[in-house]
């Protein structure tokens, strides 16, 4: 078998979980233990119909012990905006997505090492929303800071534009992609850039086959409530395998009520509880309108599993939609070319930086400018009319409007006498 790794996020990159194929051959004499084909086909079918669909989602975060002692616990030191709640734009179709969100952070100081977020506080350095939006229209993915300028974000707006390939290669922030809200519910969305161009996935039917099925009970009845599945997967930072355990609702097509992620030893490291669930209009999926997510490790802190929970994440289902998208929607070149725009094209020059260069404020301009990026020639940029020239313009255009309804009306007289 061919060396391989493999990055799954069930926890979004909170605990990612590493697989090496070539390290976990599968058990040959194939466990008698198998989800029957009524419920894979359920999940399967179930995920083909979460297609098309725009969501709306907040997150808030919260924790028993004082901030300053929880950053230091989950080693987070520069993130002040750590408890800050998020709201979250996601929409899918067709393979294609868009994500949109904003949180607060630091403005950046000037020292080098800020050793605690508090310190920051300290310094008197405020907290600022800072947007972050990213999709796949197909062909192209495209990260950007936020193309509306407003009071609150003090940052020029910029994207960098990628092809699958160089997003894999070049954007390294695990799981940036994927919606977390979705995962939690039991989606596989794309989580990096390999994954683009990918359907989505049943995430259940995903970690078995990726990993080991070792437990399913259905619990007997003529209307079950619920089935267990458990589910072992390798993880290479702790060395030994960590068990998902899935709680399933048979009558809301197999969602997911409860999913905790554990240890062999039974030491747990995130469980997730989802409630209240409705059906989403015009599909057979039942999504929650509440998760809550109960963290006692940390993706900075790998191996590392607290015995009391050292914060909790609650998702909050604002709004969905299953009306068909913009296949605008998804690509964001346009929304990303007002004059003033910081671009970096990996698509025009396949290196880490790409091609850099500015929006210009003549757009007559922009193919000239790519091309002295391109080249590094030097660029002179297209002088724009001044204010008085086009103040005479327009007096020019306006009176050239009257002339011919002065003429037009002299004709009118002439015919009616």
């Amino acid at each position: 078998m061919k060396n391989k790794t493999f990055v799954i996020s069930l926890l979004l990159g909170f605990v990612c979980v590493t697989v090496n194929f070539a390290d976990t051959p599968k058990d040959e004499t194939k466990n008698r233990i198998t989800i029957p084909d009524e419920i894979t086909k359920k999940l399967e079918s179930v995920t083909q119909d979460l297609n098309t669909i725009s969501l709306v989602w907040k997150r808030e975060r919260s924790s028993t012990m004082d901030f300053e002692t929880l950053i230091k616990k989950v080693k987070c030191l520069y993130d002040y905006g750590f408890l800050e709640p998020v709201n979250t734009v996601y929409m899918w179709q067709n393979t294609h997505f868009y994500s949109y969100h904003a949180t607060k952070n630091t403005i950046k100081s000037d020292q080098e090492e800020l050793p605690y977020a508090y310190e920051v506080k300290a310094k008197n350095l405020e907290l600022y929303y800072s947007p972050i939006e990213r999709s796949f229209d197909g062909v192209s993915f495209y990260n950007g800071n936020g193309s509306e300028s407003t009071e609150d974000i003090p940052t020029t707006s910029g994207i960098g534009i990628y092809t699958p390939e160089q997003a894999a290669k070049y954007f390294v922030n695990i799981s940036a992609f994927a919606p977390e809200y979705l995962t939690y519910c039991g989606y596989k969305f794309p989580s990096d850039g390999k994954d683009l161009g990918i359907p989505q996935k049943s995430l259940v039917l995903f970690l078995k086959e990726h990993g080991n099925l070792v437990g399913f009970k259905e619990h007997t009845g003529d209307n079950p409530q619920t089935c267990n599945v458990l589910i072992s997967v390798p993880d290479t930072k702790l060395g030994k395998n960590v068990i998902y355990e899935f709680v399933l609702l048979p009558k809301f097509n197999y969602a997911i009520k409860k999913c905790e992620l554990k240890t062999p030893e039974g030491n747990i490291i995130c469980t997730i509880e989802n409630d209240n669930f409705n059906q989403v209009e015009k599909k057979r999926v039942f999504l929650p309108q509440d998760i809550k997510v109960i963290y006692y490790s940390f993706v900075t802190i790998p191996g590392v599993i607290s015995d009391t929970p050292l914060f909790f994440e609650n998702y909050r289902l604002i709004e969905v939609s299953t009306d068909k998208i913009n296949k605008q929607q998804f690509d964001l070149r346009k929304k990303y070319s007002n004059p003033g725009t910081h671009v970096g094209d990996r698509t025009l020059k396949d290196t880490p930086e790409g091609v850099q260069y500015v929006v210009p404020a003549n757009p007559a301009d922009l193919d000239r400018v790519i091309e002295s990026a391109l080249t590094g020639k030097d660029f002179t940029p297209t002088p724009l009319p001044s204010r008085a020239a086009m103040v005479v313009r327009w007096i020019l255009v306006l009176l050239g409007l009257a002339m011919i309804i002065y003429a037009g009306y002299r004709k009118f007289i002439k015919k009616k006498k």
